[in-house]
């Protein structure tokens, strides 16, 4: 491929600094190049392999007859042109629709007049005033920036020219990306666009592209989308492409997602995505709701649910019932479903939750039981509903009402799927199939109907509302499917309904249940509270595992209803986030639970930008950002310590590359060369506002980073890569030395918080205190000092540690980073405590984080709650680091385990309670081994007897620390080994 740049007429480009630009990077671009000038009185040939391009930045340019009619000839024949920025109305002259994008000049860029910058985000700190563009799903114009990407940074004053198309005057080609910024998108103006013309193409991208701006942060971004864009318009690539599409049409019968995902036209009607297969059967449930982990009670006013599958999520709450269904990236139900009988509406009294479901017993206003039940499928996109009196002689009427309204994760806007249309049939036997069909085949539900009377719909194109009655004294019974984007996909899980009917759910997750507790680490403690919150922790995690069709399989942050207004189809933080993955993998793979691990680690891998660089945010609609500053260097720190649980060398192989890059990003962000990652300009590091906003350099960020080194030189000694490893060898002592003479407050002792731009530092202590001394990082008595400190009352309450003390000034009990408390900011004093010696705080902390699973939702943790009464203060309920922090203090603190897989041994350095006279774990897993420790001490002993037994794989060596050295034994074979040591600790616990 030859790519041919044509330069606009001297007099339309006069001194335009885009034009110099466009000529030195077509010349760096790689590719052999050529130059003409529509100064000329005609173009020169262009041929089969050639790729044209005009790009123009001050002025639309004048487009000679010759020039006209030579080029128009070429792309009717096949032909690739790329025009952008003011270059892009001369589409039309050349076969496009003779339509003409809008001009937008702006003399000087002014951020408090940027259109997009939300109210809620005026008081932060350097808020990134960025654009780009955000596709609809795949298109090569996004080839290694997933679905969009940013690539231009305004700065205050900087001219801006552009060209777009604003709704409802919308072009009559194919919008491949509209308007981005930071966590918006303007899903009214059009940025990029693409006509077919006779076997050519014209691709036009009119706004974000500016080779000449002040601020390249996001020039790589920008470099590659367009270099994607060229690539894109080569014929050879567009020919293979096509008989790719061809055969996938073929297979599927009605088209597999597209090559060139496109937003849906304006005005375009509702279809529907299948409408064939019959409606399954759906059998009453015998079988009764049960898990070996469960939770039952009165039903309580306000007491979230949630229910997810690896499709699936159904948020409730227990008097009220489901609020919320979620087929990812679809939300179905958003405003509850109504339930009555005889006219008058059903009261929760008692409630049974498990991982997979929940039951509510409900009572008519005659006093007559109904149950209840809803279950998401483990693995499919089904959600069950089933509603049946308890005692077959009741009468009454059954009603169910609900809107069905198709909806894209946030930042999708909600109308982006309407027109809907919903359709009713009714089949044999008294059975209804209804149908929710969104705008040209973008999405589609179907939902299974047995019991019913009659079924009705509503007409409405944003929100169809259902109605369902049933026959008097008989119950009701729904499934659900759905899918964005592939007929064959929905077909396909209407078609398991008929074999996933709600027995054969409620069976299988209920032995889901069962194998995940015995596959993974096992608690037998004094305190059975504790044992119960353990198994609920991993339960959570497990649910936070999601897999989205054309998206990937990653790990989400927690899980709560939708708000009004801003949170609007967000449902709690159900998407992807790279910071909440690597911190819950301390205890995924402290749990064993290997896979979940693998799958965090890789999709972060997969969804790193061109830089390298982590995402902060993946959303299951698939608009990514990046930016957070910790993420990089977590993951990182996660990868090494994948290696270290798993000795799974061969996907840190294939990971490698990644890392490499990832390394190089961090890297790359300190700019003043002393060792220390830096924030600004890259995002933030823990604190995203409030007063504690602003650091250029987080001690939290810092020590991170300095971790992450420790234990990534020895994994690319493992590897191989020894070059690599004098480069992290080189980083690690240029870190660790500035962290010591920058971040060390040499009057207290303590590590300071941050160092502002000027390098003032602010030496607040926090619950961000806590990270580098769990870390290992900050290893002095100032470590010993936080740790004293956050256990106080100041900042410690009975549900956890707050991010700053009541003490202070800017102290605020619901501040979501100044007073509130978060069970991972407890979770990370626990672990330091434990780092430092202090079994009895470590103990405090990890305690008050367990209780979490007994206060709001049964069986999940809190995101945030109030620092005076403990009530709930954040957005979700059930939140996965705060799951994470009810295991990795208990691992990594109280049992101190350090695995060393690839060596196949670990090793052990207990800190138990000074009450616990016994206590079991069971297996323990480390690499290809599992292993069982129990230890049991009489009152008044001076020694611990520990028995260690393998249970099953390689045989390991475990090094058990106590007070007098360590003591190695050999688990080869199944018999046990007995140990008797000295006491690890004094009266206090304290090593």
């Amino acid at each position: 491929m030859r790519l041919v740049l044509i330069v606009p007429s001297a007099s339309d480009a006069g001194d335009d600094p885009e034009v110099h630009s466009v000529a030195a990077w077509v010349a760096a671009s790689g590719w052999p190049w050529a130059v003409q000038r529509l100064d000329e009185s005609r173009p020169g040939a262009l041929g089969d392999d050639d790729v044209a391009w005009c790009h123009a930045g001050q002025a639309v340019p004048t487009l000679p007859s010759a020039w006209r009619d030579a080029l128009s000839s070429w792309i009717a024949g096949g032909g690739g042109l790329l025009l952008t920025a003011l270059a892009t109305p001369l589409a039309g002259a050349l076969g496009a629709p003779d339509e003409s994008p809008q001009l937008q000049r702006i003399a000087a860029w002014r951020h408090a007049d940027d259109p997009l910058w939300d109210e809620g985000f005026r008081d932060w700190p350097d808020y990134p005033h960025i654009r780009g563009a955000q596709g609809w799903g795949r298109h090569p114009l996004f080839d290694g920036l997933p679905r969009g990407t940013f690539t231009w940074r305004a700065r205050e004053g900087e001219g801006v020219a552009r060209t777009v198309f604003r709704a409802p005057h919308w072009p009559r080609g194919r919008v491949i990306a509209v308007d981005r910024a930071y966590v918006r998108l303007d899903a009214d103006t059009a940025v990029a666009w693409e006509y077919d013309v006779g076997n050519g193409r014209i691709l036009c991208l009119g706004a974000n592209v500016a080779l000449a701006a002040r601020d390249q942060q996001f020039a790589a971004q920008r470099d590659r989308y367009l270099h994607n864009a060229i690539a894109s318009l080569d014929r050879a690539r567009r020919r293979a492409e096509g008989r790719a599409e061809g055969c996938a049409q073929g297979r599927s019968g009605r088209g597999a997602g597209g090559w060139r995902s496109s937003w849906p036209r304006r005005g375009a009607p509702a279809v529907a995505m299948c409408d064939g297969g019959g409606v399954p059967a759906l059998p009453p449930a015998a079988t009764r709701l049960s898990s070996v982990l469960e939770m039952e009670g009165d039903a309580r006013e306000g007491a979230p649910f949630t229910v997810a599958g690896r499709r699936t999520l159904v948020v409730g709450d227990e008097a009220n019932g489901s609020r919320e269904w979620w087929m990812h990236p679809l939300c179905v139900l958003s405003e509850g479903l109504r339930l009555t009988v005889d006219g008058a509406p059903l009261t929760a009294t008692r409630v049974r939750v498990t991982p997979g479901g929940v039951e509510r017993t409900l009572r008519d206003a005659n006093a007559r039981a109904w149950r209840e039940v809803v279950a998401t499928d483990a693995a499919r996109a089904i959600i069950h509903l089933d509603i049946a009196p308890l005692d077959a002689t009741a009468g009454g009427v059954l009603v169910l009402e609900g809107a069905l309204r198709l909806r894209l994760q946030w930042p999708f806007p909600g109308q982006a799927l309407q027109p809907l249309a919903m359709s009713v049939q009714r089949a044999e036997e008294g059975r209804y199939c209804v149908s929710v069909a969104a705008v040209e085949r973008r999405a589609g539900l179907r939902l299974a109907v047995a019991g019913a009377a009659e079924v009705t719909a509503s007409e409405d194109e944003a929100a169809p509302a259902l109605r369902v009655v049933g026959h008097a004294g008989r119950g009701l019974r729904l499934a659900a499917v759905a899918s964005a984007g592939s007929d064959a996909r929905l077909q396909a899980e209407w078609a398991a309904l008929a074999q996933r009917p709600l027995d054969v759910v409620l069976e299988d997750r209920s032995r889901r249940d069962a194998e995940r507790r015995q596959a993974t680490v096992r608690l037998t403690t004094p305190s059975v509270a504790f044992d119960a919150a353990w198994e609920w922790a991993k339960a959570r995690l497990a649910a936070c595992v999601v897999d989205v069709p054309g998206i990937g399989s990653g790990f989400v942050a927690g899980y709560a209803a939708s708000r009004p207004g801003w949170g609007d189809s967000r449902p709690g933080y159900a998407w992807f986030f790279g910071r909440d993955a690597c911190w819950c993998g301390d205890a995924l793979l402290a749990a064993g639970m290997f896979g979940e691990a693998r799958i965090a680690l890789e999709f972060l891998a997969a969804t790193a930008d061109v830089t390298g660089k982590i995402v902060h945010e993946v959303t299951t609609s698939g608009v990514v950002h990046y930016d957070a500053a910790d993420s990089t260097p977590l993951w990182l720190r996660f990868v090494s310590a994948y290696a270290e649980w798993t000795g799974d060398l061969a996907t840190v192989r294939a990971l490698w590359d990644h890392v490499r890059a990832a390394f190089d990003r961090v890297v790359a962000t300190d700019r003043d060369g002393d060792g220390l990652p830096e924030n600004v300009g890259v995002g933030h590091g823990w604190v995203e506002s409030g007063p504690l906003g602003g650091g250029a350099v987080t001690s939290y960020v810092a020590a991170i980073w300095i971790d992450a080194l420790r234990r990534l030189a020895p994994l690319a000694s493992l590897v191989g890569d020894h070059q690599f490893f004098d480069r992290i060898a080189d980083a690690q002592a240029r870190a660790t030395g500035a962290f010591e003479s920058r971040l060390r407050d040499a009057a207290t002792g303590r590590v300071v918080l941050q160092l502002s731009d000027d390098g003032s530092a602010a030496a607040d202590l926090t619950a961000l205190s806590a990270v580098p001394v769990l870390l290992g990082v900050d290893d002095t008595a100032g470590g010993d000092a936080v740790v004293r400190a956050l256990a106080s009352s100041d900042f410690a309450t009975p549900w956890g540690v707050r991010m700053i003390p009541a003490s202070d000034a800017r102290y605020r009990p619901r501040g979501y980073h100044c007073g509130a408390v978060w069970p991972l900011y407890t979770g990370w004093a626990s672990l330091a405590s434990y780092r430092r010696g202090d079994a009895r705080a470590g103990w405090q902390h990890l305690a008050s984080v367990a209780a979490c699973a007994f206060l709001r939702e049964r069986g999940a943790f809190d995101e945030v709650l109030d620092g005076d009464t403990g009530a709930a203060a954040g957005i979700c309920p059930d939140q996965a680091w705060s799951a994470a922090m009810a295991i990795a203090p208990f691992m990594h603190g109280m049992l101190g385990i350090q695995p060393m897989a690839s060596a196949r041994g670990c090793t052990l350095a207990p800190q138990w309670p000074p009450e616990w006279r016994a206590a079991r774990v069971d297996g323990v897993r480390v690499g290809a081994s599992r292993f069982s420790i129990a230890m049991r001490r009489a009152p008044g002993e001076e020694t611990v007897e520990y028995t260690l037994q393998r249970e099953s794989g390689d045989a390991i060596a475990v090094a058990l620390a106590h007070a007098d050295g360590v003591a190695t034994v050999m688990l080869d074979n199944d018999a046990p080994h007995v140990i008797t040591v000295s006491h690890a600790g004094g009266p206090d616990g304290r090593r």
